[in-house]
């Protein structure tokens, strides 16, 4: 509830100092790709690390760029002057249907936001970014990023969609404060407060991205990468440029180090003005009632309703109409070219596709007609096919599983079972074949292994693959009976609720009888539990460990330790005037509680500083009795009463 609480905090008048595009003052080393010169009290403005790279045998320049899908307008078209100069952009961007409706819902759901949070923080979309013809999509789609997803990654996007009926009120009250902001002439100091609330955080999940890490970070990294080795081998390539989101970028760093390139200059762009905000862009003109809103820029025109159930939208000469976020009907029309999709609920293929010129289908196979530069299909299934690339012409006669060719050497019948549907389906190109749809379905890579295989649209799925040959995921019963997953990054076995398993670099987590049963294990953390009856934790530090036990959630017993830091606010004085290698340490206390019946019968308490005792308190009896003891006192608690020794 961040932005909830933003918009009822007082309106604070900002700073009206000159901005400044780039950080001056550098943050100490640190990995991550955002910084905050300010702090949770005090307003600073949100800066984004551009890295470069230069390989010392190619002389080959690779720049990685932190980026955030809503920033400063200037900060985009600094960004645009970046990778203008590139060969080549290898781009973010999940594009594309999923296999999951599910996904397809979450996911649309959330770039819908965008525009909302835009017109309240007075900030512009990364789609002011344009092509000038070196970009290449170097992201997974919607379908491959949901084919290897856990059922339970799903079931966490699933519970997205109920956000958006808590969401759309709390944007309606931001619309009222902004406008009150406005009509008092308060317009910059709100939205400079409603920023520093939102990104004045200093973890870069906090500010990029959050989620699952092996699906969101980990699988999109390894997919980027495999783009890259294909690329920056080409000689016409010197420079190429990786605009993705800062939450990324620590460990595509890490990427480029391991195949041989080297840092070189480091530099801070300003992405968002917080304490400097006084700009000069006209306001979006934008109103908003409950589940109904508009906002228009220069470039954009959004209309959604019912939390983006129905959204209309224009950007850059395209307009968009989308229906369920698309998953009912997803209709685009624009200069270059047009397009329009239904799409059932339950079926991840499309009832009708269309785009202007180059594709229509019908149903699964049923009429279909493609055409690219050079080549086009056509279809009529379960009657005939024809294909067209170059001076080759082939028709085929389904029923007869025969087909004519014709080429440049003249005219001759091939044996073509290849395409039967519904009986039997191959497209030889994309070495994927369907039996009897939707009873089966599975491909084959390019070594003849088996790729995939689905049978009756995933009730059982396999998928091999990847990224080094190392993926594989097995699911039944699209994953409520049993899920089977094992990557470079992960490793997870999932039986029904009975028993599951993930492991990964980081952490182990074992779970049986769900909720039930659970051991988490980490260089951080361990913790076990069999709820109702007991629950365990232990938080590792340098030289302290924190722990907890509790039997039946503490009400029968518990026993707790934790180590805490404290420093004299003398010692603190000096500390800053001294070198940081030569600081002191601060104390470290150490605290001990037991209770027995939640303390009603018995409950204590023991500080220690280095194994020197310091205080204790020990009571009985909902606390009429007891001794305390500190500093050598002691006193006697009578009926609640202290009595000193």
């Amino acid at each position: 509830m961040k932005i909830l609480t933003a918009l009822i905090i007082s309106i604070i008048v900002c700073s009206c100092a000159s901005p400044e595009t780039e950080l001056k003052k550098k943050p100490l080393k640190t990995k991550s790709y955002t910084f905050y010169n300010g702090s949770k009290e005090t307003k600073g403005n949100l800066y984004i690390k551009i890295q470069d790279f230069v390989h010392p045998k190619t002389k080959k320049k690779v720049s990685l760029i932190g980026m955030i899908h809503i920033a400063d307008r200037d900060f985009y078209q600094a960004i645009q002057k970046e990778i203008d100069q590139a060969d080549i952009v290898l781009t973010e961007g999940v594009g594309g249907g999923s296999t999951s409706p599910v996904l397809d819902l979450s996911t649309t759901y959330l770039f819908s936001t965008t525009s909302h949070l835009n017109a309240l923080l007075g900030l512009s979309s990364q789609h002011l970014l344009k092509d000038q013809g070196n970009w290449q999509n170097a992201d997974m789609s919607l379908s491959q990023m949901s084919r290897g997803a856990l059922l339970s990654d799903k079931l966490s996007m699933l519970g997205l969609i109920p956000a958006a009926a808590f969401f759309e009120p709390t944007l309606l009250i931001g619309d009222i404060a902004s406008k009150g902001a406005r009509l008092c002439g308060l317009r910059h100091s709100y939205q400079s407060s409603l920023r520093h609330f939102i990104f004045k955080g200093d973890d870069e999940e906090e500010i990029g991205e959050s989620g699952d890490k092996e699906l969101i970070l980990g699988r999109r990294n390894d997919w980027l990468m495999q783009e890259f080795d294909e690329v920056i081998v080409k000689d016409e390539i010197k420079e190429l440029v990786m605009p993705w989101g800062a939450a990324h970028c620590p460990e595509l760093e890490l990427m480029l180090l391991k195949r041989g390139f080297e840092k070189e200059e480091c530099r801070w762009q300003r992405a968002i003005t917080i304490k400097d905000l006084k700009s000069d862009d006209p306001e979006p003109s934008s109103w908003r009632f409950p589940y109904l809103f508009s906002w228009k820029t220069q470039e954009d025109y959004d209309i959604a309703v019912a939390a983006a159930l129905i959204k209309f939208n224009t950007r850059q000469e395209n307009a968009k109409l989308s229906l369920a976020y698309g998953l009912s009907l997803d209709f685009q029309w624009g200069k270059s070219a047009s397009k329009m999709s239904l799409v059932p609920a339950l079926f991840s293929d499309k009832l009708l596709s269309w785009k202007t010129g180059s594709q229509f289908t019908l149903g699964r196979h049923l009429l279909r007609y493609q055409s690219t530069e050079g080549a086009s299909e056509f279809e009529l299934l379960p009657l005939f096919a024809t294909e067209s690339e170059d001076d080759k012409f082939t028709f085929t006669l389904a029923p007869l599983m025969t087909s004519v060719v014709s080429d440049e050497k003249g005219s001759h019948i091939e044996f073509t079972p290849h395409k039967i549907w519904p009986v039997f389906y191959a497209d030889q190109e994309a070495r994927s074949y369907e039996l009897c749809w939707p009873l089966m379905e599975f491909s084959f890579d390019e070594s003849n292994s088996l790729n995939s295989m689905e049978v009756l649209q995933g009730l059982l799925y396999e998928k091999q693959d990847s990224v080094d040959g190392k993926d594989r995921y097995v699911s039944l019963l699209y994953g409520l009976l049993y899920e089977n997953k094992k990557s470079i990054r992960l490793e997870y076995q999932r039986f029904l609720n009975l028993y599951s398993k993930k492991s990964s670099e980081e952490k182990v987590e074992y779970n049986w009888l769900w909720p039930l049963g659970s051991y988490n294990h980490s260089p951080q953390e361990t913790s076990h539990s069999f709820f109702p009856l007991y629950s365990s934790s232990q938080e590792f530090d340098v030289e302290a460990k924190d722990s907890k036990f509790d039997v039946v959630g503490g009400l029968l017993y518990s026993d707790e330790t934790e180590f805490t830091a404290e420093d004299d606010d003398n010692e603190t004085e000096q500390l800053g005037s001294k070198d940081e290698d030569d600081q002191e340490k601060p104390k470290t206390i150490k605290t001990q509680t037991r209770s027995l019946l939640a303390g009603a019968l018995y409950q204590s308490s023991k500080k220690t500083e280095k194994d020197q005792f310091k205080e204790s308190t020990r009571r009985f009896l909902f606390g009429a009795f007891g001794v305390d003891e500190e500093g050598g006192q002691k006193k006697i608690v009578f009926l609640w009463i202290p009595i000193s020794i």
